[in-house]
């Protein structure tokens, strides 16, 4: 795996400050949100989910819009060069970041478009990160390298999230708003030294370049026509299909579910001493749990794909998500429930990643990929409009994780529909791998 230590080190600062900076905006708006007395009622809770949903949109908006060009951008030119590029990008961000926190420390306009420059970049940056595993690796290692690269994203964004409020200890709660700067400053040496490992991902050449087709159209009538043959071949292939409709569909669970934890974590957190730099935690244990998931399933699936292992992953993931609407523990009980939610989350996710870049044609695969992240963008932002529809509908925060759960549990339900053959020996595979006794079933 030594082709992709450099893609590793890449991914980890990309999701780290993405996640650390959306942290860091959510944190300097929400403080304003506290009512006279310092209770945390209903109101605040509303409050919270509005501007949280905001930051998030910020994010996902600049997102959205990129998608599709960025799998027309993957394909058109070299992996490798573009994620270099979209590094850079990220250096000059974080220092726009730095220069406006030192210069207007009370600013949240700037700090919401860097916000969203930030998801335009990761929008460019996704197809090529994706895209290129099948390129530097041979096929019996994608489920595998799939496992770490799930891994080590989940990693960064537990980084992130439960370190992103963190990076603002200097400036003490903003009672000392001169240093509210060193937060960015941070994440910019970050993206410095990502992009120094980037450097040394092996040269890939374009896809296109690899396989042309139709030379004498221009170049737009050609990318046109990728997108629109991605889209073709997506659904002619029923697994494919099924593939790229299973992750929007977790992202948009996920994204329901993360944004009403990020707003029960701040009532969690109000009353402990410095709550502020604690509050990433819950949504920290989510993405421990996602990273054990995903690792256990690349170890479960070894140098083949195990589709059975979806039905178990989002199995786990209602199971856990109904605890935690039902029972609304306090913090110890919530990172529990947390990390094994986020175990099934990451168990399901790896085979969906693996048969997508298995079944798309090895041309398109940048076009398709990006057509996916559409489709999971899509789903993010509607995961996360419908955690803000329930508050204004006036639901509690309970009703909402649990009516999350109940999507969840409507998921588990179908995939294992689909899927009752591979779901048996799923099971089976992994109890023989970790001695659970469980005897093979013939259907």
């Amino acid at each position: 795996m030594a082709s992709i230590r450099g893609l590793l080190l890449a991914l980890f600062t990309e999701a780290f400050s993405d996640n650390a900076w959306k942290l860091v905006v959510i944190t300097l708006a929400t403080r304003l949100l506290l009512p006279a007395g310092g209770v945390w009622d209903d109101s605040a809770t509303h409050a919270s989910q509005v501007t949280i949903s905001q930051a998030i949109q910020a994010f996902l908006i600049p997102m959205f819009l990129f998608a599709l060009p960025a799998g027309i951008i993957a394909d058109k030119w070299s992996k490798r060069s573009v994620i270099l590029a979209m590094k850079a990008v990220g250096i000059i961000l974080m220092a726009m970041a730095t220069a406006v926190l030192f210069f207007s420390p009370h600013n949240l306009w700037c700090p919401f478009l860097i916000l969203g420059l930030m998801g335009a970049q990761s929008a460019t940056f996704n197809p090529a990160k994706n895209g290129i595993l099948p390129e530097i690796l041979p096929t019996e290692k994608l489920s595998f390298a799939n496992g770490i690269v799930q891994m080590t994203n989940m990693l960064a964004i537990i980084a992130g999230t439960g370190l992103g409020a963190a990076l603002l200890f200097f400036d003490h709660g903003g009672e000392n708003p001169s240093m509210t700067w060193t937060a960015p400053f941070i994440l910019t040496i970050m993206a410095t030294i990502a992009f120094l490992a980037a450097l040394t991902i092996p040269k890939v050449p374009a896809a296109a370049e690899a396989a042309p087709e139709h030379p004498q159209d221009n170049a737009l009538k050609r990318s046109l026509k990728t997108m629109l043959d991605s889209a073709r071949a997506i659904r002619s292939d029923r697994t494919l299909f099924l593939a790229v409709f299973g992750t929007a569909l977790f992202w948009t669970m996920t994204s329901l579910s993360g944004q009403n934890l990020l707003v029960y974590s701040q009532a969690l957190v109000h009353n402990m001493e410095h709550g502020e730099l604690w509050q990433g935690i819950p949504t920290a244990a989510f993405g421990i749990g996602i990273a054990l998931g995903a690792f256990l399933s690349g170890k479960v699936s070894g140098d083949k794909i195990e589709p059975g292992l979806i039905p178990i992953g989002t199995s786990l993931f209602a199971l856990f998500s109904l605890a935690i609407g039902v029972i609304m523990p306090e913090m110890a009980g919530t990172v529990a429930f947390l990390i094994l939610f986020g175990a099934g989350a990451g168990i399901l996710i790896v085979p969906l990643q693996a048969l997508m870049q298995t079944h798309a044609p090895a041309n398109k695969i940048g076009a398709i990929l990006a057509i996916s992240n559409t489709c999971d963008i899509i789903g993010l932002i509607l995961g996360s409009l419908l955690g803000v529809g329930m508050s204004f509908l006036g639901w509690s925060l309970q009703l909402t994780l649990i009516i999350s759960a109940l999507v969840a549990i409507a998921a588990a339900l179908w995939s294992i529909y689909l899927l009752p053959g591979q779901f048996v020996q799923a099971l089976y595979n992994m109890s023989s791998r970790f001695g659970l006794g469980i005897k093979k079933v013939k259907l």
